[in-house]
């Protein structure tokens, strides 16, 4: 009989083999990494801020632009008037020579800013490549789960054979065969379930990788490379971890925009020179004209009718927002940081006493089993052992998964987890 029901579950995995991919956990996070649109939204404001740079620092090169006019004047004399189309062309050069620091603070603030767009992008990655191992590791549960629970629905069924048969032979009552019918009920209602999990799980996994029907093909070691100590992981975190560094560049660059803010109010001094033709203008008696010059200029705001001290106040706000913004990001890492490593030691204890549980319950299973064979327990018995390590063997799964995933999460912080995982 046990025969029978190792190639009924042989074949079912089987059958469910072929209509689905098989994918590993690392080719998962490299189709993830590939597949996901925030990785282009991301990408794309690296590329804006990089921009931004090019924008500031051009504004402190020359500008030169040609410039046209033409009119229509009627001037009045004395003795008549007379009418003219006076044209004019140009070409004009421009470059600022002082602003106050207005120029170098916007370059450095825009650096600042561009440090926080790569940064994010990285963050980005991170997150794309823990959600892949997650959804992974929960359909690969979900997988594992499945298939014990089907086995013990095959066991409830054949317990409630085995019960109708005792009751025929009057060693049992209609009671049992209820509380056996009852079980096994129970049991198809769980593998349901657990059928309706896995779907999910595989759905999610779908979703994060662009791949149809995934189907995880391996475990997975649960031995990351992790810091030796809670205080190597504080600091490798606070160090390495791209949303904090993130925040502080956008508390660095909101700085800077308050010295550009300040140094737009202040004294300008610009260098700019001039080349024209003017013609049909009377009063130079219709010849064409042409000049060049050069000039210097000087421009310094006396009063601002407090628009001055308006922006002073906006990029100040701006700044205090990004800086409690940088405090927040890393309460909330040191945070993570203490309840993963604590949740580390408890899943590590936790997977060491299921798998003792595991080990104590197949030894009760194939003992049961053999004494069945000898004629000292009842085949309900040994079944029963049996159900016994189908759930020790969940149990043992379960926890595998969740210390796992704890892990990745904390290797995930300190910005390794697509470099240890991804091929």
């Amino acid at each position: 009989m046990r025969k029978k029901r190792t190639l009924f579950r042989s074949s079912a995995i089987s059958l469910m083999a072929v209509f689905m991919t098989p994918i590993s956990l690392p080719e998962a996070v490299e189709h993830a990494l590939q597949f996901d649109p925030s990785i282009e939204e991301a990408s794309a404001i690296v590329d804006r801020e990089k921009a931004g740079i090019s924008a500031a620092q051009a504004n402190r090169l020359v500008t030169i632009g040609v410039q046209g006019q033409v009119g229509v004047t009627e001037t009045d004399f004395t003795t008549g008037s007379i009418s003219q189309n006076p044209q004019q062309i140009g070409v004009k050069a421009e470059m600022p020579i002082y602003q106050s620091g207005a120029l170098r603070a916007s370059i450095d603030a825009s650096k600042s800013a561009s440090s926080a767009a790569e940064n994010n992008l990285e963050g980005v990655n991170e997150k794309i490549a823990l959600a892949t191992v997650e959804a992974y590791a929960n359909a690969w549960l979900a997988d594992r789960i499945y298939e014990v629970s089907g086995e013990q629905v095959k066991t409830f069924e054949i317990r409630l054979d085995e019960t109708r048969s005792r009751m025929a032979q009057g060693l049992v009552t209609k009671t049992d065969i209820a509380l056996t019918e009852a079980r096994l009920a129970s049991a198809q209602a769980r593998h349901g379930a657990n059928q309706a999990a896995l779907a999910s799980a595989q759905a999610k996994l779908a979703r994060l990788t662009g791949i149809s029907e995934p189907r995880p093909v391996a475990a997975f070691d649960h031995n990351l490379p992790l810091p030796a100590s809670f205080d190597d992981a504080m600091a490798e975190v606070l160090q390495a971890n791209p949303d904090l560094a993130a925040a502080k560049a956008m508390a660095q660059s909101a700085g800077y925009r308050v010295q550009q803010t300040k140094g737009q109010f202040g004294p300008k001094v610009t260098l700019s020179a001039r080349a024209s033709r003017t013609e049909e203008s009377y009063f130079f008696f219709n010849q064409p004209v042409e000049d060049v010059g050069a000039f210097v200029g000087i421009e310094m705001p006396l009063f601002t009718s407090g628009l001055r001290s308006a922006k002073i106040r906006e990029a100040r706000a701006g700044q205090a927002q990004a800086q409690a913004g940088a405090r927040r990001a890393e309460l909330q890492l040191r945070e993570a940081v203490a309840g993963l490593w604590g949740n580390l030691q408890a899943r590590r204890q936790s997977l060491n006493a299921a798998m003792r549980a595991e080990d104590a319950a197949r030894l009760a299973a194939e003992g049961a089993q053999k004494e069945y064979e000898a004629g000292i327990r009842t085949l309900v018995e040994a079944l029963d052992a049996e159900n016994d390590y189908r759930n020790a063997q969940i149990a043992r799964y379960r926890e595998h998964v969740a210390l796992f995933i704890a892990e990745a999460s904390l290797l995930s912080l300190s910005s390794k987890l697509e470099e240890t995982i991804a091929p």
